[in-house]
């Protein structure tokens, strides 16, 4: 079993509890998994149309958590979980919009209730705010996830984007994501059953 599975299973019956942050006990047990052999970024990369402008790829409060730490790790840096920023500990989603061709600016970063006929039913992401923040010894910005490589032939053209959504305006079921563009509008899809990856 991997690293990633185990912190899943150690997690499920702490996480969705209220809060706006991760607990000390979700904090310590995503730090003790990104300490294992054969750990990897726990994110979601979303489905969108052959040879689409965009990868978008969506990581919780674990996930980011699991990447600081391991990044302490493998710099010999001791991390407790008062030392792990607001930022990562949040329960929100990071959307993370890498951009491989054209020159398409993007407007905005929704999600589509399902069944939702109306654009007025769209999720909005939150505020922007900064992505940046530190700690004592500790000092964050929002990236990627650490293990994600691009698919052959769709090397990124410029910086990412990045926006977040709180994880319980999220709809169940599949995501439906929109990235809205100065042409028009490119969709993605998460489907349900990944969505444990989204921890």
């Amino acid at each position: 079993m991997t690293a990633t599975l185990a912190v899943l299973l150690l997690l499920s019956p702490l996480l969705g509890q209220p809060g706006h942050l991760l607990t000390d006990e979700e904090v310590n047990a995503a730090i003790a998994a990104a300490k294992q052999p054969g750990w990897a970024s726990l994110f979601v990369e979303a489905k969108g149309r052959f040879a689409a402008y965009y990868s978008v790829l969506l990581q919780g409060p674990v996930g980011r958590t699991m990447d600081v730490a391991r990044e302490a790790f493998e710099s010999y840096k001791p991390l407790a979980a008062s030392d792990v920023p607001v930022g990562v500990t949040a329960r929100e989603v990071t959307f993370t919009i890498i951009k491989h061709s054209g020159s398409q600016s993007i407007k905005n970063v929704v999600v589509m209730p399902p069944g939702a006929r109306s654009r007025d039913a769209a999720i909005q992401p939150l505020r922007p705010r900064s992505m940046f923040s530190s700690s004592k010894s500790l000092t964050w910005h929002e990236g990627q996830p650490r293990t994600w490589t691009p698919r052959f032939g769709s090397e990124p053209a410029s910086s990412s984007l990045y926006y977040r959504f709180a994880e319980d305006a999220l709809p169940p079921g599949d995501l439906q994501i929109v990235v809205v563009t100065g042409s028009g509008e490119e969709r993605y899809t998460v489907k349900a059953q990944d969505r444990d990856r989204l921890r």
